[in-house]
């Protein structure tokens, strides 16, 4: 079974773009996830924040030539782990 990055990823290296209806549906996913997330905490402002940059960040670097699958899973660990400590941070101070 593919999953839906792998199958993004396949397609943008046959050189199909992703469509505007594609980008909207994962930019209106995202701002859903991070206000549910403020209105269950208010606290949680950070990571909303932290959300909507990689939302921003990523929706930018989408319409680039996609990076090979191993280098391109570093950074996304990178990013997922950096909301998460944003996140903390942002809860856990006074």
């Amino acid at each position: 079974m593919r999953t839906p990055v792998g199958v993004a990823l396949v397609d943008r290296r046959r050189g199909r773009r992703l469509g505007r209806t594609v980008l909207a549906v994962a930019i209106a996913a995202l701002g859903a996830i991070a206000l549910g997330a403020f209105a269950l905490d208010d606290r949680s402002l950070a990571g909303l924040v932290a959300i909507a940059a990689l939302g921003a960040f990523q929706t930018c670097a989408v319409r680039r030539p996609p990076p090979p699958a191993v280098v391109l899973g570093a950074p996304q660990v990178a990013a997922g782990l950096t909301i998460v400590l944003v996140t903390a941070l942002g809860v856990l101070a006074p």
